[in-house]
């Protein structure tokens, strides 16, 4: 069994959550996966394998194995037909697990890589006599617009139990799944000063193919006084003020929405590789992600006052409109 730590779509390679199983008896595929993104300077490449050390009575060499730190990959970028410049990916790291019965392995490759938007790429990976082991293709997604909210002078946003707000955006090329994160900033008193903290709020994922402008998502007001009740202790004597918050649109290639769609149900996991793999000759996707900002919208005096009251988080400490810390 072969296994491929894969992120939610909020992470995106920054950090693995959920880990994918890929049951392949005798010669299994390898596993991969790769999400470039226009914004990163450095494109990235996971592969593993793993293969059993005995089978039919014979122990399998080890130096058999075609995923290895000798296997090199480059990603090629498609325009009209040839080749617009080509990025070799080099060798990061390799990690290894071992049972009684098999051994596993992991290596990372990565590349100084600009990517442009909306374009074509191929990734080739190649063993190291120069064979290709499994090759994708994928269409880059394009420029990504956020248009509500947007920080304006003077504006405030209102948030209560029984108001929410409507996040909407342009859609952009080649993406087919979006998702919104909320992050509330507060400043909270404590023994040696005021410290300022936030609280991460992931909305529900929303797959669209559709180029319909615009796209949007409403935030409800319970679901975010909800997230602050849960996602903030309590703390005897404490006092808090809400500072505002910052909102990150985040979108995936069509590719991830296929994948997503498979057993995702609002904010559940991704799911696993089994059922899906935009690669020739091995497991995973070949994909692609984005992300947008809007900082620093401020909260308006029913919010602030909102956060004091409600049932949902007075007995946090937030201090009404008007009252410091």
């Amino acid at each position: 069994m072969a296994k491929l730590c894969v992120p939610w779509l909020l992470i995106f390679l920054c950090a693995c959550e959920n880990e994918v199983s890929i049951t392949a008896p005798g010669n299994p595929l390898p596993v991969a996966y790769c999400l470039l993104d226009p914004a990163d300077s450095t494109q990235r490449l996971l592969i593993s394998q793993a293969y059993n050390l005995k089978q039919t009575g014979q122990e399998i060499n080890p130096d058999s194995l075609l995923i290895n730190p000798e296997c090199r990959a480059i990603i090629e970028r498609s325009e009209n037909g040839h080749s617009g410049g080509i990025c070799v990916l080099n060798f990061r790291e390799e990690s290894f697990r071992q049972t009684d019965i098999a051994r596993y392995i992991r290596i990372s490759l990565e590349a100084e890589c600009r990517i442009l938007t909306g374009s074509g790429y191929s990734l080739h990976v190649f063993d190291k006599e120069g064979k290709e082991i499994f090759s994708g293709e994928t269409n880059v997604i394009g420029p990504l617009k956020l248009l509500d909210p947007m920080p304006v002078p003077g504006r405030e946003l209102t948030l209560s139990a029984a108001q929410g707000y409507l996040i909407r955006w342009a859609p952009a090329l080649n993406a087919g799944v979006y998702q919104t994160v909320i992050y509330f900033n507060y400043l909270e008193s404590g023994s040696f000063g005021i410290d300022s903290l936030q609280l991460r709020i992931p909305l529900r994922i929303n797959i669209s193919y559709e180029q319909v402008h615009p796209i949007s998502q409403q935030m409800s007001g319970v679901h975010f006084f909800d997230a602050v009740r849960n996602g903030i202790e309590y703390k005897p004597g404490i006092r808090r003020k809400a500072a505002g918050l910052d909102f990150e649109l985040i979108a995936g290639g069509e590719e991830f929405a296929i994948y997503v769609g498979q057993e995702v149900n609002g904010m559940n996991d991704f799911g696993r590789l089994e059922y899906y793999s935009n690669f020739d000759r091995a497991k995973g996707f070949f994909s692609s992600r984005s992300s947008v900002w809007a900082r620093d919208i401020k909260l308006s005096n029913m919010t602030h006052d909102s956060l004091a009251a409600s049932e949902f988080t007075r007995h946090l400490g937030f201090v009404f409109s008007g009252e410091e810390l």
